[in-house]
C-alpha cells in the first residue's frame, strides 16, 4: 500500500470535479486531441502508480466515484463478468483511491485493508488530496460514515485483457 498525501497542487486540485456514478471503461490511449481534466487526472493518477507498480502492460481503465456512497461489505477489485461466469478471480494491475474533497462533518469513512494478520487491517483515514494505491488481491471495504464523502476509483488493467469484453479474454 502506498499512501500520497497532498498528491495534486493546490490549484489543480480545486479544478478536478469528476463525478461517475457508474464504472466508466477506457481505453488508455492519450493521443486522442486535447485532454480534458479527467484524462489528465488519470495519467497523473497511472504515473504515480508506475512508480510502485508495473504498468507497462497498460491497455484501459475504468473509472468511478463514491459520492456519499460506499460498497456496503469487504470485497475484491476484480473482475465482474469473469467472476459472476466462472467463480475465478482476475485482478487489476493494482487500485488507485483518491479523495479529492473532504468535509468537516465527516465520521468514518475510513478506507480498510485486508492485512496478513486473520484479526488485524489497515485503516486508511480519507484526507482531501490523497492518493492510495494498493496491490492487486487486496480484500477492502469502506466503514459507515456519517457525513459527505467523495472517492474516486481507478483500476489500470493490462492490454491483454480486453476492452470490448469488460477484460475477458480466455
Amino acid at each position: 500500500m502506498h499512501i500520497i498525501d497532498n498528491f495534486l497542487d493546490k490549484d489543480w486540485s480545486e479544478s478536478l470535479d469528476i463525478d461517475i456514478s457508474e464504472k466508466v471503461e477506457c481505453a488508455w490511449d492519450m493521443i486522442r486531441g486535447e485532454p480534458n481534466i479527467q484524462d489528465s487526472f488519470v495519467e497523473k493518477v497511472i504515473e504515480t502508480a508506475n512508480e510502485y507498480y508495473n504498468m507497462e502492460e497498460l491497455g484501459w481503465y475504468e473509472i468511478w466515484s463514491h459520492k456519499n456512497s460506499r460498497p456496503l461489505d469487504w470485497h475484491y477489485d476484480k473482475h465482474e463478468n469473469l467472476f459472476e461466469e466462472t467463480g475465478n478471480l482476475v485482478f487489476p494491475l493494482c487500485s488507485c483511491v483518491y479523495y479529492p474533497t473532504l468535509y468537516n462533518d465527516l465520521r468514518g469513512g475510513e478506507l480498510l485493508l485486508e492485512t496478513s494478520s486473520l484479526y488485524r487491517h489497515d485503516r486508511i483515514q480519507p484526507i482531501s488530496n490523497r492518493l492510495v494505491l494498493f496491490s492487486p488481491g487486496v480484500q477492502h471495504a469502506v466503514n459507515a460514515f456519517r457525513g459527505k464523502r467523495t472517492s474516486i476509483n481507478i483500476n489500470p488493467w493490462p492490454y491483454w485483457r480486453s476492452l470490448s469484453e469488460g477484460s475477458i479474454i480466455e
